[in-house]
């Protein structure tokens, strides 16, 4: 039943609501891994990262190893 609706994207993001000095932060962020043609320019904005987001061409890791190309 859960495939019945649309495709569900959902990309990762990290909270950290509180830290102290001795917390470490990169170790619990995920990585959003985001497929583009190339990277645009700044005057293009963010609508084609957007579009490859609602294409979902993307994937999220835990960030262990960085994936150059996929």
């Amino acid at each position: 039943m859960n495939n019945w609706a649309g495709p569900k994207y959902l990309v990762a993001e990290g909270d950290t609501y509180t830290k102290s000095p001795d917390d470490e932060t990169y170790p619990h962020l995920m990585v959003n891994y985001v497929r583009l043609d190339r990277l645009p320019r700044f005057d293009e904005g963010w609508a084609p990262a957007l579009a490859a987001l609602r294409a979902g061409n993307f994937f999220v890791t835990s960030g262990e190893i960085l994936v150059k190309r996929f």
